[in-house]
């Protein structure tokens, strides 16, 4: 035992001694890492930190806008975005998606200290001008926030759908445009419901759909869309993170699973929330998606869903595309024919074969 130590301690002062004697012949200069030598190519620092990248000069070469000037450079710029759009071919609105006749709220100011001014688009239903979702008529706007809200959502708020109450809520509108007092700002909105308050996750599974635990009942139903935020440990976090998932099944008054695959393992922590329209139609305020009044219908005349076929009708005649495809199917003959006939186990022509064998 005490050689083998004796000559481990030998070989390791040879080793220093070898490796002392390559440094003093071979400079450090000569023995930079390929890595260090691509980053030095490059311009990069060597150490392998991102570069320093000076700060982007303020727009307009430094020059104090007013909140006016930088609006009207905004619609300049989205003006030209959209016409380039045009251009290459793409079926975008190139009306005015702002909305006329709204409360004067630049007295108010956003998180970052600029005026505030209202959203384009309905709290509720999420439509605006450039929406394909029937039409959208004048909104309300609410003289304490940001947020409007279109004549149909006022309607499904008050419980008066549009379509059979539109001459009572279009002059609702017309008397409070200027002073209305929107149910976010009343504490009533349905994203508000204590109901509908993020969950805390204790844990997730993997399974064909992810499992989700939570800390108290969840008012999840199969097809609700909710979104998870700050979840861990899993394999998937950060689609999981970006996506609204769906419900597929609510497993117990905690548990539920929604329409992704977390693959290996799981995770825990975080929060799940019902998104915001789901809260919305929940309540009964966002399900009037295809009612009310059509886009193109002059104002005044209702919506007329699609008739119903009638019982007895006979089928239109196929077109010639539908024929061939039709008959490319029935005489296509089925994949791999030869390796799935059933052969006998015992033949005249196997046994010949054997005995010639």
């Amino acid at each position: 035992g005490d050689l083998g130590r004796v000559g481990i301690r030998s070989k390791l002062r040879v080793n220093v001694a070898l490796q002392s004697a390559i440094e003093a012949l071979f400079p450090a200069e000569t023995r930079v890492a390929p890595a260090v030598r691509q980053r030095a190519l490059r311009g990069e620092p060597l150490d392998g930190r991102p570069a320093l990248r000076l700060a982007r000069p303020a727009r307009g070469g430094g020059e104090e806008l007013t909140a006016e000037e930088r609006e009207a450079r905004r619609k300049e710029r989205e003006a030209e975005r959209v016409q380039a759009l045009l251009a290459a071919g793409k079926d975008v609105y190139a009306g005015e998606r702002d909305n006329a006749g709204m409360p004067d709220i630049s007295h108010l100011c956003d998180g970052k200290g600029r005026p505030l001014k209202h959203n384009r688009s309905c709290h509720v239903c999420t439509q605006g001008n450039a929406s394909w979702r029937g039409g959208f008529f004048q909104p309300l706007g609410c003289s304490k926030c940001e947020k409007i809200y279109c004549p149909r959502c006022i309607g499904n708020i008050q419980g008066k759908p549009y379509a059979e109450h539109k001459e009572e809520i279009d002059q609702f509108i017309e008397e409070h445009k200027l002073s209305y007092e929107c149910v976010c700002c009343e504490n009533k909105c349905a994203c508000q419901a204590k109901e509908f308050e993020p969950l805390e996750v204790i844990s997730s599974s993997a399974d064909k759909c992810a499992v989700l635990r939570v800390s108290a009942k969840h008012p999840f139903k199969p097809g609700d869309k909710v979104r998870v935020t700050g979840h861990h440990g899993s394999c998937r976090d950060d689609e999981l993170k970006k996506g609204e998932w769906a419900v597929k099944q609510s497993l117990s008054p905690t548990s539920f699973s929604i329409e992704l695959d977390l693959r290996k393992g799981g995770g825990k922590g975080g929060k799940v929330e019902m998104v915001k329209l789901q809260k919305h139609k929940r309540w009964g305020w966002a399900g009037a998606t295809g009612f009310g009044i059509q886009k193109d219908a002059p104002a005044g005349k209702k919506y007329c869903p699609p008739a119903k076929r009638p019982s007895g009708a006979k089928d239109a005649p196929p077109s010639k595309r539908q024929a061939a495809a039709g008959k490319s199917k029935v005489e296509a003959k089925p994949a791999k024919a030869h390796l799935t006939k059933q052969w006998p186990q015992s033949s005249p022509a196997r046994g010949r074969a054997r005995a010639g064998a």
